[in-house]
């Protein structure tokens, strides 16, 4: 079959951060004749369409919801002198979106007469040996007589396949990965095919449903990804996409404080803004059932955070929103691997 591919990119344009880099990737695709397919739940900008060779626009952004049964996770960032471990419920709430675009995205792509497709993430930013990759790819795969080509992540802690880079035959793909359109199709893969009632990532799921195919791909071993990505630069932007919905984009939460190992006499209490818009949070400091304290945190938009330093008695907070009450969290429930470690 004559290769005719595309590079689709589902990219939810959450700040102007995040379309800045859009537009670089699509100037960098352009760059080197790759026709491109954008899959979104956001509008986009006149200046962005017109880099682009297809939009695929939805305005309904399914996730999935926090009852799901999960294990935790922990989301680490560097931010002025701290190392911050956030521990969050691993429900990737944005996976039923993405596999939900890509499908329509792929089917879209064939009916244009594309026959493969790339996929890649915007915020992982590609430099010209990169770049270069992706055009070998197609003659890679033609010369070892497969179909595709995938970096997985196999071994006793996880069976995974890489979503920051793949290329894969559309028909292939739609006919072997089972569809997704709603929560309830997820969970019955899940239950009748994984066995399992607990929540799997879309990098476990659609490892699973590759692998009745897997003599038809090449496979790569994930930790071998950066020998074929020289200079490229991963996970530039923080998803929001693994917090519970109470948070509304921006966590306020207790933490254990360590300076040089030890824990210090005062836990921190910290406003993290994951979102686009301006966040004022009221916080109650609660002891033993009783009201001891109350704090302010304003933060602008993503990537904004204030911290208070609170007493280690405090077991629980109350904060709100806009004078409404939106969650309540004991400190006990951030469990011991929440911390800041001061650097």
């Amino acid at each position: 079959m004559k290769q005719r591919p595309i590079a689709i990119i589902d990219c939810f344009v959450q700040s102007k951060s995040v379309e800045s880099k859009l537009e670089s990737c699509l100037d960098r695709l352009k760059n080197i004749g790759m026709k491109t397919m954008l899959v979104t739940n956001t509008p986009v900008s006149k200046e962005t369409t017109g880099k682009l060779d297809h939009l695929l626009f939805d305005r309904e952004n399914r996730l999935f919801d926090d009852n799901m049964n999960a294990k935790h996770i922990s989301l680490i960032k560097n931010i002025q002198g701290m190392r911050v471990v956030e521990v969050v419920k691993g429900v990737q709430r944005h996976g039923l979106s993405v596999l939900r675009n890509l499908t329509m995205a792929l089917r879209t792509a064939k009916a244009y007469g594309y026959t493969h497709f790339h996929r890649l993430e915007v915020d992982d930013l590609m430099g010209e040996a990169s770049m270069r990759f992706l055009t070998e790819v197609p003659k890679l795969i033609e010369s070892h007589e497969k179909s595709g080509l995938f970096f997985i992540n196999d071994n006793e802690h996880e069976s995974n396949i890489s979503f920051h880079y793949m290329y894969c035959e559309i028909d292939l793909f739609l006919k072997h990965v089972h569809t997704v359109e709603t929560q309830e199709d997820y969970q019955e893969y899940l239950l009748n095919e994984m066995c399992t009632d607990s929540f799997m990532n879309v990098e476990e799921f659609v490892r699973h449903n590759i692998n009745k195919v897997i003599d038809r791909l090449v496979t790569i071993p994930g930790e071998r990804m950066g020998m074929f990505f020289t200079d490229t630069i991963w996970n530039t932007e923080t998803s929001q996409s693994n917090l519970e919905s109470k948070y509304l984009n921006c966590t306020t939460r207790v933490y254990r404080t360590l300076h040089r190992g030890q824990e210090t006499e005062y836990n921190i209490l910290l406003t993290y803004n994951y979102g686009s818009s301006e966040k004022k949070r009221h916080v109650q400091l609660i002891r033993n059932s009783e009201v001891v304290g109350n704090v302010e945190h304003h933060v602008m938009d993503y990537g904004w955070w204030q911290t208070t330093h609170i007493d280690k008695s405090i077991d629980c907070i109350r904060v709100f929103e806009d004078e409404k009450e939106i969650y309540t969290e004991n400190t006990v429930e951030n469990y011991s691997a929440q911390h800041i470690e001061l650097l």
